[in-house]
């Protein structure tokens, strides 16, 4: 064979080896680095939306702070008791004291509780007097104890985009009004925490209200927009928080997290670029392909050196096989090397050798002893015609010569008649019983059990055994050559228990099940150690061995249970293929159990 051979086993393990490997490892690093860029996003798309909740958390506590200014405000007396002039007073003295404008860039307003503006820091008188009932941000606190924080109002205070924050005004539990301070949006001022988030190099985050418009965003041109169309912004509609993947506005791929502001109603999205996230950890994925690829030469060095370890004694197996398969005499043993499993798996097929050797060898002197039997079977019936029924015949012919001779003497005539239906009565009898044992007429006539019970009926006669028959279920028609082989099979074992056995007691057991049929036979004798029955030959139990040909020529299997002084169990289960079955559209069958006892 030569060495470049591509049907040899040397090639063929290189090869099957190398495009596997080469496979998976093109498979591995494909799966790998989207495994890998999964988990990357995920574990960014978690640091944007904590990075997300955190910020909305924050948010929500400096707009609680707000509403709590305005809060502190509507507690005055002077704010309750409901006179416009000392509820102006009040206010404008809590605009002194507090620096209320600074926080609320955008002006503070005082409405009663019909929603007339009775003032406002700095004063307008041009809202003073003004209904503002109609106003979602008066209409709220009037019905609910807390704060409101509204959406962008545009164009409401000398044409400027506003947010408004409103407090009630409670004197016990009675509503005195409202206490509004309002942000130009414009101006920034909610964005102030907002700026101070640290989102990698040109990241940002970005405010809109409940109808998807900016409140706050680092570029200008944004704020006051409409961004209600975009995913993240629609599930913030819907109080939902999380991340995604999408796209900026020059189609470049971006991470967005997302999160409610939960006091106010209104969103926060926090927005980076992918590449810009994913760049330091480049360098890494090099590292890990060239490290992989490395990998692979040196598998596929150490495969091509450890080849020639595996594929030598897989040859010199193949080798040992073509002996065997052609029937010659193995070779010394099959060794497997160094290599455990190549061991094991040479130990495995000496054994195997080994075990069709005792078979052919059993198999061959199974064959010598059928066919001595079979022999010896023939000279006996030779024999018996011989001796009994040719020697019976030839009397007959000399009883008819002297029948003849003594014609005319009629009491010599009937006594050589007498004699003659005799001899010619134990003839019959004699050719019947060869009748019956080389087929059984019962069986034909009557079927297997009235053979069956026939056949143990004799062996109580012959070897005064105590015998019993015992039929389970329904008897039903079987197929004339398994009735046959049933009929063998329970012979040959009581055979072996007359031969073999020493018993004094023998059960035969014939159970018809759904699909099969099950033959048991057990006797109380002096049993034997039991073995492989691979060996069944080789130990001589031709019997045994010749009921284990049969059963498996039907599809069957024997089963052997015995043991020193315990006695012996035959078991034979064959299929009923081939065999009617009850009607399909009747109701089966009950099973019926019958013990006949060997009469």
């Amino acid at each position: 064979m030569s060495r470049f051979d591509l049907s040899s086993l040397r090639v063929q393990a290189v090869l099957w080896t190398i495009l596997p490997l080469a496979i998976i490892t093109v498979l591995v690093s494909a799966i790998g680095a989207y495994a890998y860029g999964g988990v990357v996003r995920s574990l960014i798309e978690e640091r944007d939306v904590e990075l997300a909740h955190v910020s909305a958390d924050r948010l929500s506590e400096n707009m609680r702070n707000y509403a709590a200014i305005l809060q502190a405000i509507a507690a005055a007396p002077e704010i309750q008791s409901g006179t416009a002039t000392r509820q102006r007073g009040a206010l404008a003295s809590a605009a002194a004291q507090t620096e209320l404008l600074t926080k609320f860039d955008a002006g503070v307003y005082l409405l009663d509780e019909n929603g007339v503006m009775v003032s406002s820091e700095p004063y307008r008188p041009d809202l003073v007097g003004r209904n503002f009932a109609h106003r979602d941000y008066f209409d709220y606190p009037k019905t609910r104890p807390g704060p409101f924080f509204s959406d962008i109002f545009p164009g409401v205070i000398d044409g400027r985009d506003i947010i408004i924050v409103s407090v009630p005004i409670l004197e016990g539990e009675t509503f005195k009004g409202i206490i509004a301070g309002a942000f130009d949006v414009q101006q920034q001022k909610l964005g102030d925490e907002i700026r101070k988030l640290q989102i990698g190099k040109s990241g940002f985050a970005y405010l809109v209200d409940r109808n998807g418009r900016v409140i706050y965003h680092p570029d200008p041109q944004f704020v006051g927009a409409d961004f209600s169309g975009r995913p993240a912004v629609q599930r913030l509609q819907r109080r939902e928080s999380g991340a995604l993947l999408g796209t900026d506005e020059n189609g470049h791929w971006i991470v967005i997290g997302y999160a409610p502001v939960e006091t106010t109603g209104w969103g926060l999205v926090i927005r980076e670029p992918w590449a810009e996230v994913i760049n330091p950890i480049r360098g890494f994925q090099w590292v890990a392909g060239s490290a992989l690829l490395v990998g692979l030469v040196l598998a596929l060095v150490i495969v091509s050196l450890g080849t020639r370890r595996i594929t030598d004694p897989i040859n010199a197996l193949v080798e040992q096989t073509t002996h065997v398969a052609a029937g010659q005499a193995m070779a010394p043993r099959a060794h497997g090397g160094t290599i455990r499993e190549i061991r094991l798996l040479a130990d495995a097929f000496n054994e195997m050798a080994n075990r069709i050797a005792r078979y052919r060898t059993g198999l061959q002197r199974y064959v010598a002893a059928v066919t001595y039997s079979q022999e010896e079977e023939r000279k006996r019936i030779a024999r018996e015609l011989h001796d009994d029924t040719v020697q019976s015949l030839i009397a007959l012919g000399r009883r008819l010569e002297l029948l003849e001779k003594s014609i005319e003497n009629p009491m010599e005539t009937a006594k050589q008649l007498v004699q003659l239906e005799t001899m010619l009565n134990n003839t019959i009898a004699e050719v019947r019983q060869f009748s019956r044992d080389l087929r059984p007429l019962l069986l034909e006539d009557l079927g297997l059990v009235a053979a069956l019970r026939q056949m143990l009926r004799e062996l109580e006669r012959r070897e005064n055994v105590t015998t019993t028959l015992v039929i389970q279920g329904d008897t039903i028609n079987l197929d004339p050559d398994l009735e046959v082989g049933l009929y063998r099979i329970a012979q040959e074992a009581l055979n072996n228990v007359r031969k073999h056995a020493r018993a004094t007691a023998v059960e035969v057991e014939l159970h018809f099940e759904t699909d099969r049929v099950r033959l048991s036979v057990r006797d109380n004798g002096q049993g034997f150690p039991m073995t492989d029955t691979a060996d069944l030959a080789r130990r001589g139990a031709y019997g045994l061995m010749g009921i284990r040909e049969r059963a498996q020529l039907f599809g069957g299997q024997m089963e052997v249970q015995s043991s020193e002084g315990e006695g012996t169990l035959v078991e034979i289960v064959l299929p009923l293929d081939g065999t009617p079955h009850w009607d399909m559209f009747e109701p089966a069958p009950q099973e019926i159990v019958t013990v006949l006892p060997a009469p």
